[in-house]
Parts: C-alpha cells; structure tokens; sequence
C-alpha cells in the first residue's frame, strides 16, 4: 500500500480527535499502529474507518476482508487484511497491524 504514511501522518496531524492513535504505520508487529485508551469501546470501528481513509487519501477503495487476533510478545494485536476494490473485483493489498493490548485488556477488564 503506497503512501500509508503519508495518510497516517495526515490522521495524526489533523483527524486526531477523531483517530486517537500513535505509535507506527502498521506495516508489521514492531511497526504496529496504537489507539490511545479513549478509543476502547470504538478500535474496530476506527479500524475499519482508517483503512478506508487510507485509500481515499490516495483516490482508491479500500476494504478490510478479513481480519484476525494474534498474541505476539505478550501483546495483542488486530491484523487486517486489506483489498482494493477495482471494477467489482477485490485484490490483495496488504495487512495492516493494529497493537490493541491497552483497549483489549480495558474491554475484556473484570470488573
């Protein structure tokens, strides 16, 4: 996915408010894209909005068609797996990793 920096840099300069995220472009586990604890009752949501951001930043339509749990050093993380939508047909992209711990523990906390 070219310019998903360009597009996480924009979300983290002007949509913070509404995209609470940090650390970095989430193009693997040491590179994970982070939400702040506010956003624990809407990760995937947000998700699912920045991934579509992400391709209209660069003028494409982008979905997730799947995504999965995956614990990696004692963290959790949510990778989506991302296709361009292209004249009614789907291609891969790439995987987007979303280090989730913070709002996961928060949702799933006993109380």
């Amino acid at each position: 996915m070219c310019n998903i920096e360009s597009g996480i840099n924009l979300i983290k300069r002007e949509l913070l408010t509404k995209y609470p995220i940090r650390g970095g472009y989430g193009k693997s586990f040491e590179d994970a894209i982070e939400f702040d604890i506010q956003a624990a009752s809407k990760f995937v949501e947000l998700e699912h909005n920045l991934v579509r951001f992400l391709g209209a930043n660069i003028h494409k339509m982008y979905r997730v068609n799947k995504q999965h749990l995956k614990k990696h050093e004692d963290k959790i993380y949510d990778i989506l797996h991302v296709a361009e939508i292209d004249s009614y047909r789907e291609k891969f992209v790439t995987e987007i990793y979303f280090n989730i711990t913070d709002c996961w523990n928060r949702k799933n906390k006993k109380n």
